[in-house]
């Protein structure tokens, strides 16, 4: 990331608020599930290592309790697997076994949902057979008690862990709707879309996946390799040559981003349709960065929603936040843009994230990985999803804004689900390779943004990525949240050289010790 201009520091005022339409009645209802005097109390307390202190214990049986409903879960599993097994249907057996397939613990992972129209790669079938039935009545208990759960979860102040309950509600109960309209999905038809897919699928348009959202009646045309230039149906070698100029390039829009591009339609659709899954990742994992306030927003008045009558009020009507991306089909074009900005690095990078301009760079190259656009669009979430001085005003902490990008980079995306967390990335494996240089903690959270232009910078970077990777996963992520809240803190310009040890409640040498531990006992694949 290239820091250009200063970000504006802005108060973000802890207003608890409902609008008063027609959705109050709903709102209210999930509010009554999810908000209660406490949860209030635990933000407005003081800090947020007073209020850690004061909810860690209900935070433990949160996920004591998590465990419980798992093992149960898998117990009824089993018995209802061996049940129908010694029936001799033993196909039922193999389906319902399906779903005990452990998970990888050393990963975190979100389940990607269909939310755009497009039919699920694997629906579920309709229970008609008695075992089908069976599961699904388990199935569904589970959903009602995880989502009881994760309301427990959120007046702990476990927001992601609230967020990752509920998708795991979803999961197992495709039509809960409670847990759906907490993810900010609407109901067109008979698929569970976002507001701004219904907007797109009510004026006649369909997502495809390689030529993005377009009319329906136009599909026929693409297919058959011709596509729109200036109003006239060409042959799509003739319109990518036309495209080839960056004044002519194509924009694909996505809910999300916006994405320029002078490579192609269908890769700039697929680079798109990427950083989607990033951004579903980033706000499962870091909703406790944002404000009560913001959360709120998050959860209980995604933009657009639908009010009861099916509306959407003036409140409520605006365009959702979009991040742009400029996607170059040769280095030059991308050198010729970024070399009046950056004075530094350019010629040795592959990609950049620019603040002052509000954009990401990148160009196609035969070495081209997906860390880098990962690594710089992870910088453009934490830097333009809230309003924060980008760091300044804390004092050192500079390792956790390019840590954290560096251990996304270990994003892997497999279809129907996103990973984050294998060891097997380059700067990973590369601090198991330099643990010996490794510097304490103590002094690290000391350094500036300067210490990390001298010679030790890629020691610097490789130790900050394992420490994040420390900090999300280890001990089931325990201190996870704590973590998330320390970012928040660093970007909003508030930390200090304690901030860090305060807010996850343990010394420096305490987390040396389980650190190392760590860096040196994880799995890798």
């Amino acid at each position: 990331m290239i820091k250009i201009e200063r970000v504006p520091d802005r108060a973000v005022a802890l207003i608890w608020h409902l609008r008063t339409d027609q959705e109050t009645s709903s709102a209210s209802r999930l509010l009554g599930k999810f908000l209660s005097f406490p949860l209030i109390v635990f933000f407005l307390s003081g800090s947020f290592a007073e209020a850690r202190g004061q909810s860690n214990v209900v935070s433990a049986n949160v996920r004591q309790r998590y465990q419980q409903l798992a093992n149960r879960f898998e117990g009824q599993l089993k018995q209802l697997a061996t049940k129908y097994e010694d029936q001799g249907q033993s196909e039922a057996g193999v389906a319902i076994r399906e779903l005990l397939v452990p998970r990888e613990e050393e990963l975190l992972t979100v389940q990607v949902f269909q939310t755009n129209g497009q039919p699920a790669a694997a629906t579920p079938p309709a229970p008609r057979q008695e075992w089908q039935v069976a599961l699904t009545r388990i199935r569904k208990q589970h959903a009602k008690e995880l989502f009881d759960l994760a309301a427990t979860a959120f007046r702990a102040g476990e927001v992601s862990l609230s967020y990752d309950l509920v998708r795991e509600v979803i999961v197992h109960d495709q039509d809960h709707g409670s847990a759906r309209s907490l993810m900010g999905h609407t109901k067109h038809r008979d698929q569970w879309v976002t507001p701004y897919a219904a907007t797109k699928l009510k004026s006649g348009q369909i997502w495809d996946a390689r030529f993005g959202w377009i009319p329906k009646n136009q599909l026929p045309r693409l297919e058959n390799g011709e596509q729109l230039w200036k109003g006239q149906w060409l042959p799509a070698s003739e319109v990518t040559r036309y495209r080839s100029g960056w004044a002519s390039a194509w924009e694909i829009e996505t809910e999300h981003y916006t994405v320029k591009t002078n490579v192609s339609l269908e890769r700039g659709v697929e680079f798109a349709a990427k950083l989607e899954k990033l951004y579903a990742m980033f706000f499962r994992l870091f909703a406790g960065f944002f404000s009560p306030r913001e959360q709120l927003a998050l959860m209980f008045d995604p933009p657009n929603r639908r009010t009861a009558a099916g509306k959407t009020d003036d409140v409520a009507r605006r365009q959702p936040k979009r991040f742009r991306v400029n996607f170059y089909r040769a280095r030059d074009e991308y050198m010729e843009t970024l070399r009046p900005f950056v004075k530094t690095g350019l010629d040795i990078s592959t990609g950049m994230y620019l603040t002052g301009t509000h954009t990401a760079y990148f160009y196609v190259h035969e070495q081209m990985d997906e860390s880098t656009v990962i690594h710089e669009a992870t910088h453009q979430l934490f830097s333009e999803c809230r309003d924060h001085r980008n760091g300044d005003g804390s004092r050192g902490n500079y390792w956790v804004l390019e840590g954290i990008a560096c251990y996304m980079e270990s994003f892997r995306d497999r279809g129907d689900r996103v990973e984050l967390g294998t060891w097997d990335t380059p700067r990973l494996m590369a601090a198991r390779r330099r643990m010996q240089k490794f510097i304490p903690l103590e002094r690290l959270v000391q350094l500036d943004l300067k210490d990390f232009e001298g010679p030790d910078v890629v020691d610097l970077y490789v130790q900050s990525a394992a420490l994040c990777h420390f900090f999300m996963h280890h001990d089931g992520g325990s201190s996870r949240e704590a973590f998330v809240k320390y970012l928040e803190e660093v970007y909003l310009g508030r930390a200090n050289y304690q901030s860090l040890t305060d807010l996850v409640g343990s010394d420096f040498a305490t987390l040396e010790r389980q650190f190392l531990e760590h860096v040196t006992q994880g799995k890798t694949r």
